[in-house]
């Protein structure tokens, strides 16, 4: 997990421009592969090299759930609380639309003959967009509106006329 972990750090880093928002979201996706390893040992599923490569692939889907948000956050004006409420308000319905999409490509997954196919595929993958989905929508918002970085724009500047006052638009 170091190696993969390093690896999105510096991905995320790089398009982000900012190593802040690149480790809550590495903080997050650590949270959910740990908390899907969890879920594959109460569901009976046993470590072997297909789990192993859903832990990693879990990884790349769980930027999914959180990298929006970060962004949105990112882009947004106010305080971390305002910030976090305009963030989870721009992003819910797309997250959630994202994370339908996926459960409807691995939906056919759940009627195959193979035992082994449903076990190890279908039930992992809805865990991890259900684990997604709580720790993108619900823990990435509280830990961004605890530390989360600062924005990354300003508002524009008001124009005022010679007086100092502010100018507004006059509708024709």
């Amino acid at each position: 997990i170091g190696t993969i972990s390093l690896a999105v750090f510096c991905v995320l880093s790089i398009l982000l421009f900012n190593p802040w928002a690149a480790a809550s979201i590495l903080a997050i996706l650590v949270c959910m592969t740990i908390q899907l390893a969890g879920f594959l040992g109460w569901a009976g599923i046993k470590f072997n090299p297909v789990s192993a490569v859903t832990l990693i692939t879990a990884v790349g889907i769980g930027v999914e759930f959180t990298a929006h948000v970060v962004m949105a956050f990112l882009t947004s004006l106010g305080s971390r609380d305002q910030r976090m409420a305009q963030a989870v308000d721009r992003v819910f319905v797309p997250v959630i639309h994202g994370a339908l999409s996926t459960l409807l490509g691995i939906i056919m997954l759940a009627f195959s003959e193979f035992e082994f196919v449903v076990k190890y595929f279908f039930v992992v993958m809805t865990a991890l967009i259900v684990i997604g989905l709580i720790n993108g929508l619900v823990l990435l918002p509280v830990l961004l509106s605890l530390m989360g970085p600062p924005t990354e724009i300003s508002p524009l500047p008001s124009k005022k006329d010679a007086y100092g006052r502010r100018m507004e638009k006059r509708k024709l």
